[in-house]
């Protein structure tokens, strides 16, 4: 999402904001996590991917409901591990634009 991130040295990591993020594919990898790149991904410019949106299911009681009331534009749909390679086939995506 073009944040730059740096980590010097072990469990040290650095972050210098950017003033606009752009959208990206991107995997949760816990719920809030998940939760955290689902509103990266609102505010980013573009569209934006999250990957692995079972985890916020799994902490959040539709999410994704609240935020489209919310007026966020956001769609779930299913997505297999061939077409992006990097999330498991059960993993549901949001697209956040």
């Amino acid at each position: 999402m073009a944040a730059r991130i740096e980590i010097p040295v072990a469990q040290v990591a650095v972050f210098r904001g950017v003033p606009l993020l752009q959208g990206a594919i991107v995997v949760g990898t816990d719920p809030r996590a998940t939760a955290a790149l689902t509103i990266a991904g609102l505010i980013a410019e573009g569209e934006s991917l999250i990957l692995g949106v079972d985890l916020l299911d799994n902490a959040y009681n539709s999410l994704d409901r609240k935020l489209r009331t919310l007026g966020a534009r956001i769609e779930r749909t299913r997505v297999s591990s061939e077409v992006y390679g990097v999330a498991h086939p059960s993993y549901g995506r949001l697209e956040a634009f």
